[in-house]
């Protein structure tokens, strides 16, 4: 009797894992490149017009949900969803300038410079505030309840 329910728990185990998964990687990955959309709008777009170029915002600037990557580990169920637009145009002055050649022009926003122009705009982040936007408002708690509960509604107890 106990094999059979530790076989059954073991099942169910492996089963909520996973839709957890699952879930972490598509579902709450999509939420959070959304609030990352919104807070760049909010954070860094509406904090000053540029002159010196044009912003691209949804098609290859900060916007552009290609510029995000999401990296799930499974092992420590831990999401990171970052926006890593870069611009091979300044990719070498930006490396030395920081030193770091990983370097994206992402990261000069959140941190505030290395600017190529006399203008000091600031840091804007907005990964943080994405975040935040999210746990205040209880959207990846709702999210993840709502499709876990889809995903195991088939399970028998």
């Amino acid at each position: 009797m106990a094999e059979i329910l530790c076989a059954d728990l073991q099942a169910f185990m492996d089963a909520v894992n996973q839709s957890l998964n699952y879930v972490m990687e598509h579902e709450i990955a999509e939420i959070t490149k959304d609030a990352i959309f919104v807070m760049v709008e909010t954070e860094v777009y509406r904090k000053y017009t540029p002159r010196v170029y044009q912003r691209q915002g949804a098609y290859g600037g900060l916007q552009d949900r290609d510029n995000m990557e999401a990296t799930y580990d499974r092992v420590t169920k831990t999401l990171t969803v970052e926006d890593v637009r870069d611009d091979p145009g300044t990719k070498d002055w930006r490396w030395r300038k920081t030193g770091d050649p990983e370097n994206t022009v992402a990261d000069i926003v959140e941190n505030g410079g290395p600017w190529s122009w006399r203008v000091h705009i600031g840091p804007r982040p907005f990964h943080k505030p994405a975040e935040d936007f999210l746990i205040r408002n209880g959207y990846v708690d709702q999210t993840l309840t709502q499709e876990m509960e889809l995903n195991l509604m088939g399970w028998n107890y």
